[in-house]
């Protein structure tokens, strides 16, 4: 029994040494990367950036000198000693630098968590030099209730994060989304699933907003829009644009492909995959001036491992709880009812404006966000995309229009676009709320299709701009056009058939 003391006190020393070492090479790592890329830190750091590198000096300094007193203690103190340094401090402070990150210093930017981490490195240190002092200070009880509170907040962190996403890995739910998935994987959890009709509001087996396409029809014209959530839209079918416009053209065909949340970026993989199978005699891409501009636009790039963790829009713990929070508090009230047969899904023998009266009334429409959610949204869609001092990504957007042009023409079917305006490009109230806000003045209600539309005419894409038609509609007596569903931002059935009758208009060439 001594001897297997004496080696699990030994055993305990050696970690302890072992940690502080690993914490002065993180943080002298820190310290080696600040001055590498010192001009760049100094302009996101600005005056902090000083205290910062003197702290990760302090840091290494601290760690090396708690280093150095443990080994000279280890040789002249009893065998009974064990040094004050056990494991969890260091877990302990790497989560400190874990929520301090994830709370203050988003988004993620890999050198700034090096930093972040380095600086962290000292508390072990500095734990290991007084914390024994310190500790002789406070109540036992009150040490141990601190420490086993801090245990079990890495313990519910770490283990919560790591069940979601065994859940995650198990669950089609769009709750769990998380923005380093593949794009498959993504949008695999907003496809719409064909169990989700309900009347008036057919998903065909592909999991689009339609009745299935089939095989073309030899002299029967065919469109093809790509688009979002306007694709799967908040009015039944026969209400939709695409289908408004087949009942004007008279004959032919508009296939609606779409899935919610997605963005050119996915729009350049449903023409490849499932808009150019169907031999279209055009593809014409649902441009939103909205979310269209602002996200989806990097690409299917991986992350490093460490993202995974420290950005907070990846991490789980914090995401779903958000999400849950967001449906609860935001959701006013549903549109369509439970899952029914697909002849009901198709509309067969359903009075539509019976069964969803705010189709012709939108003062019976049911609001889907609260007035402060819907304000939050409309503002911040305006400030991404109308300010010409911090523009949407143009480059990125243009590449990816392109890159469908070209591979829409290499099986020879023409590329056309359609620009669907924001809300607050066509409800004067909505922008004049929008406005009212910080640098309302800097905004430029008109900016998104004016650049859109000269690059567009510059590389000969057709295009429908949608905003001069629904701006023409006369308001009603309250002073809006009621276009949009209520606190929605997507079209309702008034919207979708300036819209539809638009869109039949612009077909008429290939027709």
């Amino acid at each position: 029994m001594p001897g297997s003391r004496r080696r699990g006190r030994g055993a305990s020393r050696a970690i302890a040494a072992l940690l502080l070492l690993a914490c002065a090479a993180l943080a002298g790592s820190a310290l080696v990367a600040v001055q590498r890329s010192e001009l760049a830190l100094r302009v996101l750091f600005a005056e902090w950036f000083v205290p910062i590198a003197a702290g990760l000096g302090l840091a290494v300094l601290v760690d090396l000198a708690a280093l150095l007193l443990l080994l000279a203690r280890w040789r002249a103190e009893p065998p009974a000693w064990r040094p004050r340094l056990a494991p969890r401090v260091v877990a302990y402070a790497m989560l400190a630098a874990a929520v301090a990150y994830l709370i203050a210093l988003q988004p993620y930017r890999s050198l700034v968590a090096h930093v972040c981490f380095g600086l962290a490195a000292g508390l072990p240190g500095l734990a290991a030099l007084a914390g024994e002092a310190v500790l002789a200070r406070l109540p036992r009880r009150l040490v141990s209730v601190v420490d086993l509170l801090l245990f079990l907040v890495c313990l519910l962190g770490v283990g919560g994060e790591l069940t979601l996403r065994t859940v995650a890995s198990h669950s089609s739910s769009p709750l769990f989304a998380r923005s380093s998935e593949s794009m498959l994987d993504f949008m695999a959890r907003y496809r719409l699933k064909p169990g989700q009709a309900s009347p008036g509001f057919p998903v065909n087996s592909l999991g689009h907003f339609d009745v299935e396409f089939g095989a073309r029809t030899p002299g029967v014209p065919r469109a093809a829009t790509i688009g979002d959530s306007f694709s799967t839209s908040v009015v039944p079918h026969p209400y939709h644009f695409t289908t408004v416009a087949e009942r004007v053209l008279g004959r032919g065909e508009v296939c609606n492909i779409g899935i919610a949340g997605m963005g050119l970026n996915e729009y350049l993989y449903l023409l490849r995959e499932e808009a150019l199978p169907l031999q279209p005699d055009v593809v014409v891409i649902d441009v939103f001036v909205g979310n269209d501009l602002i996200d989806n636009l990097s690409g299917n790039v991986a992350p490093s491992w460490l993202a995974h963790w420290l950005d907070r829009d990846r991490l789980l713990v914090l995401v779903v709880p958000r999400r849950v929070f967001a449906v609860a508090h935001d959701q006013q009230g549903g549109m369509r009812p439970a899952a029914v047969t697909a002849g009901q899904a198709a509309g067969e023998g359903v009075d539509f404006e019976r069964l969803y009266p705010w189709l012709r009334d939108p003062s019976k429409e049911i609001p889907t966000l609260t007035p402060e959610r819907f304000a939050i949204l409309e503002r911040h869609r305006a400030q991404s995309a109308c300010r010409a001092d911090a523009p949407p990504e143009w480059a990125r957007i243009f590449e990816l229009l392109t890159e469908m042009r070209d591979l829409a023409a290499s099986r020879s079917v023409p590329l056309a676009v359609m620009l669907i305006p924001d809300e607050f490009q066509v409800e004067d109230p909505v922008w004049e709320a929008v406005t009212s806000g910080p640098d309302g003045e800097k905004l430029d209600r008109d900016l998104p299709q004016r650049v859109l539309g000269a690059w567009l005419a510059q590389q000969s894409i057709p295009t429908l701009d949608l905003l001069p038609a629904l701006r023409a509609v006369v308001p009603m007596p309250d002073g809006l056009r009621h276009l949009y569903q209520l606190r929605d931002t997507h079209f309702n059935a008034r919207g979708n058939e300036v819209a539809g009758d638009e869109l039949a208009e612009f077909l008429r060439p290939w027709w």
